[in-house]
């Protein structure tokens, strides 16, 4: 069965292009109108679907080597593109949050979260 891997996978985001660790994506978010009226028996909750979303979020875990300043793109929106052996996807992405993690002699380590958006900016 084919499948999608993460290792050996990379990531970019404006300038910054780097090795995956993890990535976890949040779907979507419909948007619910409260349609109770006061002729609804109690305890009644009519929850109706506008057909309106939020774009989900993804996190991405990664390495880096070099100097990249993650927040200095947040805010900004910009083509986040994954890519793996064989499979590749690209969607515009507000950079939402990020933290970095520095240790002597290691790699630069660090998570940034991003809201996918249809806005190109």
């Amino acid at each position: 069965m084919a499948g999608v891997t993460a290792q050996g996978g990379t990531f970019t985001f404006g300038s910054l292009n780097a090795t995956i660790v993890a990535l976890s994506v949040d779907s979507a978010v419909a948007e619910v109108v409260d349609m109770t009226t006061y002729t609804d028996p109690v305890n009644h909750i009519a929850m109706v679907p506008t057909g309106a979303w939020s774009g989900g979020s993804i996190s991405v875990d990664y390495l880096h080597v070099g100097s990249f300043n993650a927040t200095s793109t947040i805010g900004t929106v910009e083509q986040l593109s994954f890519a793996c052996a064989n499979y590749s996807v690209a969607k515009y992405a507000v950079h939402e949050s990020s933290s970095t993690q520095l240790k002597v002699g290691d790699l630069v380590r660090g998570t940034m979260k991003f809201r996918l958006t249809d806005f190109q900016g």
